[in-house]
């Protein structure tokens, strides 16, 4: 028995919050091209259909959660993102139509918006605009996430930052994971800073994990007798931001 020829195949997905990317968003990957608009992405793909649906979806959940974790770096928002599923829909060479049917939902948190702010001159002309700045860097960090979302480390240090938000009682363990992943990934602290020029968020970030009397640290035990304090909304955005920082760096250095 013959099986048709699949010539394309289309993918979709529902997130919220819509308004996450702020403006359309598209991506060329594995052999298709991957939309976000108005909280709906969808791939549509027309090369390397050979593999298995599954495999096929698999890849693409995978870029569309490395788009909104590549995103998050540049959020300041609380509220949950969902990601559901919705369908995937097949052509043959013959102009069938056919669907696969699969079950899955992926869910985590991203933090939210910071105020916008647009300078302009006496007569009016936008000077800056950070909403403008925001959706560019957004834009350009989920096309670099999706890019390299199967190299380890970047994998490892979106996913902890993602957890940091998550788990926010050891928010600074989750944040300090992501030093430990470049110093693994470039053989030591010196190693990394020099390739990415980040000590400075290096010694931010190693300082309050490490030797700051928080309950959110790494070395909660050392400062139990003295007392833990929790850390401020002002220390844990630096921490934040630190982190951020060096991800960033890393994603750059990639290309």
């Amino acid at each position: 028995m013959s099986t048709k020829k699949i010539v394309s195949v289309e993918i979709r997905w529902e997130y919220h919050p819509a308004d996450i990317f702020e403006e359309p968003l598209e991506v060329a990957h594995d052999g298709g091209r991957l939309t976000f608009e108005n909280g709906t992405a969808i791939a549509k793909i027309t090369q390397n259909l050979t593999r298995k649906a599954r495999d096929i979806k698999d890849g693409f959940d995978h870029a569309v959660i490395a788009a909104l974790l590549g995103a998050r770096l540049q959020k300041q928002r609380r509220d949950e993102v969902t990601v559901d599923f919705k369908n995937y829909a097949t052509t043959a060479a013959d102009g069938a139509k056919g669907q696969f049917i699969f079950a899955n939902t992926v869910s985590f948190n991203i933090t939210g918006y910071a105020p916008d702010l647009k300078i302009t001159d006496k007569d009016g002309n936008v000077i800056r605009d950070t909403k403008r700045e925001r959706i560019d860097a957004t834009a350009a960090l989920a096309k670099q996430a999706i890019k390299h979302m199967s190299d380890p480390t970047t994998a490892a240090m979106l996913m902890s930052f993602n957890t940091s938000v998550s788990d926010p009682s050891n928010a600074l363990v989750h944040l300090y994971e992501i030093s430990d992943a470049l110093k693994a990934r470039f053989g030591g602290e010196h190693q990394a800073n020099a390739a990415l020029g980040i000590a400075a968020q290096m010694r931010t970030l190693g300082k309050m994990a490490n030797n700051e009397d928080l309950r959110e640290g790494r070395h909660r035990g050392k400062f139990y007798a003295a007392g833990l304090r929790d850390a401020t909304d002002i220390e844990l955005q630096l921490a934040r931001d630190s982190a951020a920082d060096m991800i960033k760096a890393y994603l750059n250095s990639l290309g």
